[in-house]
């Protein structure tokens, strides 16, 4: 039985009691039959004349010979289960979302035929747990895969939760779609980023030295949005008081008010997050700048005060020995700095400057508008309605939305912190109590907050140098190993290709091409800094269904294909490797 199931099964048969509301029957055609009763009335899930045309109709959606990320809305009594893993192929993936709890236990507890097929995902209707499996399944190399049905007359019967369904699985895709975009447009960046700031990380401090030193401390995260010039200024006799985290965009606006942030958070590796923030760099101030490895390096390189970095790649472990800590990216800069505040252990975080809105048709607030970088356009061809903060309808973006329902969803799984909406316009944000800055800095900002502890955790802090540039070295050989290994491959492919215009026999080429295809891939999982540069190159491999052998491939059409593809992969990981050596040896050198 697969993880996930097994995880729901338990839940379920713990927390969950049997009850009258589900009732088993048979239909007609003599196939079983779920009975639910909804206010007072039952009613059958599924025709009770002709079931079998309710299973079809999920079959017929499994047309071409490939494998499938198949989602289903409805369980019933599960009688289409077997039918559609017969159809299904080994690597497909069949996940039925059920929103009636009392319907998945009585299958699990009464159903004779209950499935153990680690293709099968039976999940209930939990948000956090949707995304979780969608995104554990579906993959960039895959999304083209996906399908889904609802079974019989579920929509109808769950007519709420159905809509729900949906939105969440256009969500999940949109966001995967999107995340694909950034890394095919941005993976270049990343890669070259990653070495100039390896060298800035190894002379900064790790973020792990300041989990928890403000454990019951208020914050304030300051974001951009239109509504920002309502209340900034409040700011400025109140900073003893809070915890202030900031994006770059608005540190400029924040020091001409005189308030220094205690944090500066920058997360874009793009030109724009070094031209909102590149005039506050000539000024002189305290704050500490919190990066990651793949921020702008020009942001880090001037950034005149400390610096306390956090993690978004499992590379950097191994190259420190020492597993750096990662926050929440959400999409935005105010994402990371709200994890932020609750990663220092605040317990009542308060947000300013988020609109996630267009308020009175403006991007962002003037006092941090730049004109090199915010383009004014006319989003009345592509805006949206949503609820105000002030119960009103704003115009917003599908972009700017997914960032609020990105907050909605932490601010559900973090309900022990207080989230406090003090923008005082632009969108409604459920999770966070809305109030003005004014109340909040009233209600939370009684006692001064101690901020030299930020100095003594950090101080004393160095990351092991020695260490560091002997992994650095084992990592460039681990390079020179690995073009040795493309340059062998490349010989069994011209080996490969002679001994099939020959007749021979090919088995031991195709194994030892196969042995090298899993070791490049083990190499690539890794260290995601070279999965950076290889990503847009190996993905478009993947996709091109010109490469991919058919049933009607013979073994010359076949050796072909994998000829031709091989021998260009392993032209642009040479290329890669090589690269990455060459970085490597340099950081080490100096």
């Amino acid at each position: 039985m697969n993880s996930f199931t097994k995880l729901v099964k338990k839940k379920l048969v713990e927390e969950t009691r049997a009850n009258d509301t589900v009732i088993m029957g048979k239909s007609k055609d003599c196939f079983d039959l779920v009975k639910i009763r909804i206010n007072n009335k039952e009613n059958y899930i599924g025709s009770k004349y002709n079931h079998l045309r309710d299973i079809e109709l999920l079959l017929e959606k499994v047309k071409e010979e490939k494998s499938y990320i198949y989602f289903i809305f409805g369980l019933g009594a599960g009688e289409y289960i077997e039918p559609l893993l017969e159809k299904l192929d080994e690597k497909s993936k069949l996940i039925i979302v059920e929103p009636n709890k009392n319907i998945i236990l009585n299958y699990f507890l009464l159903n004779k035929k209950e499935v153990n097929d680690e293709r099968l995902i039976i999940i209930d209707f939990d948000k956090n747990l949707f995304t979780n499996v969608f995104y554990s399944y579906v993959k960039d190399e895959n999304q083209n895969d996906v399908i889904y049905s609802v079974y019989a007359n579920y929509d109808y019967l769950f007519y709420v939760e159905y809509k729900d369904f949906l939105e969440m699985l256009r969500d999940c895709i949109r966001n995967l779609a999107i995340n694909h975009n950034t890394y095919l447009i941005f993976s270049e960046t990343w890669y070259y980023t990653y070495f100039k700031n390896f060298k800035s990380a190894i002379k900064s401090k790790p973020i792990n030295l300041l989990k928890g030193i403000f454990k019951g401390k208020p914050a304030i995260v300051v974001s951009a949005g239109p509504s920002l010039e309502k209340n900034v200024h409040l700011l400025k006799n109140i900073s003893d008081n809070f915890i202030i985290i900031t994006g770059g965009r608005t540190l400029k606006t924040l020091l001409d008010l005189g308030v220094e942030p205690d944090f500066v958070c920058v997360v874009d590796a793009g030109e724009p997050s070094y031209l909102v923030i590149k005039d506050a760099l000539k000024y002189q101030f305290s704050s500490y700048l919190l990066f990651t490895e793949i921020t702008n390096a020009k942001v880090v390189e001037e950034f005149p005060g400390e610096k306390v970095f956090f993690s978004v790649e499992q590379s950097t472990k191994h190259l420190l020995d020492y597993k750096v800590d990662s926050l929440y990216t959400g999409g935005s800069v105010a994402h990371t700095c709200v994890d932020f505040a609750v990663y220092l252990g605040c317990d009542n975080v308060i947000l300013i400057g988020q609109d996630l809105a267009y308020t009175e048709d403006k991007h962002h607030a003037e006092l941090a508008t730049f004109n090199e970088v915010d383009k004014v356009k006319n989003i009345n061809s592509e805006y949206i309605l949503v609820n105000g903060l002030n119960g009103d309808k704003v115009k917003t973006t599908s972009v700017l939305d997914e960032f609020r329902k990105k907050f909605e969803g932490y601010f559900e799984m973090h309900k022990h912190i207080k989230f406090i909406n003090a923008t005082e316009g632009g969108a409604f944000i459920n999770g966070a109590e809305a109030m003005t800055l004014k109340e909040a800095i009233t209600l939370y900002g009684k006692e001064k907050i101690d901020k030299t502890k930020i100095s003594k955790v950090l101080s004393g802090f160095e990351f092991d140098l020695e260490l560091i540039m002997n992994n650095i070295k084992e990592l460039a050989e681990l390079a020179t190993r690995i073009i040795e290994k493309i340059n062998d491959a490349k010989l069994t492919l011209e080996r490969l290709r002679k001994k099939v215009r020959k007749g021979k026999n090919i088995g031991e080429e195709l194994k030892k091409l196969d042995e090298v295809d899993l070791y490049l891939q083990d190499k690539l999982n890794k260290y995601e800094f070279i999965n950076y540069l290889a990503y847009p190159y190996v993905y478009a491999f993947i996709v091109d269904m010109g490469y991919e052998i058919g049933d009607n491939d013979d073994e010359v059409s076949m050796v072909k294909k994998i000829y031709k593809k091989n021998k260009e992969l392993y032209n642009l990981l040479l290329d890669l490797f090589t690269k990455t050596r060459g970085m490597l040896i340099d950081i080490f050198e100096k």
